[in-house]
């Protein structure tokens, strides 16, 4: 399935590649790069969207557009993310995975593995810190 122009469109305003599309790949930054595969990837609509390091070399404001786009096609699209931006993990995942040193330390919902509700960044972090020791 591929978005619709006015869908397409407004992928390409939100990340602000426009003005990229008439640029050869390696004329592009780090940050350039991963908003254009994004888009891609937005574009085509798959039911599983890989994405490895997707917000290295975005600024904040770019992480967040990013971030906005992947909660508004979360109930169409399923997402496996590999990042160590643990804020980004802990706002968007549902399911996680833990891998250290090829070991999987960890698989399963992110509440489970947060004991305190209440104060479910500080939880997480330090459940996280526990596990990569």
């Amino acid at each position: 399935y591929i978005a619709n122009k006015d869908h397409i469109d407004m992928i390409f305003d939100r990340l602000e590649i426009n003005n990229l599309m008439h640029k050869n790949g390696r004329e592009l930054s780090k940050g350039q790069k991963r908003r254009v595969q994004a888009a891609l990837g937005f574009i085509f609509r798959p039911a599983l969207f890989l994405m490895d390091e997707p917000f290295d070399g975005l600024d904040i404001s770019q992480t967040e557009i990013l971030l906005d786009l992947i909660r508004m096609h979360k109930s169409d699209i399923a997402y496996l993310i590999s990042t160590h931006r643990m804020e980004i993990v802990q706002e968007i995942s549902d399911q996680i995975i833990i891998l250290k040193e090829k070991k999987l330390l960890y698989a399963g919902d992110l509440k489970l593995l947060c004991t305190n509700e209440a104060d479910h960044k500080t939880s997480f972090l330090a459940k996280l810190n526990k596990l990569l020791k």
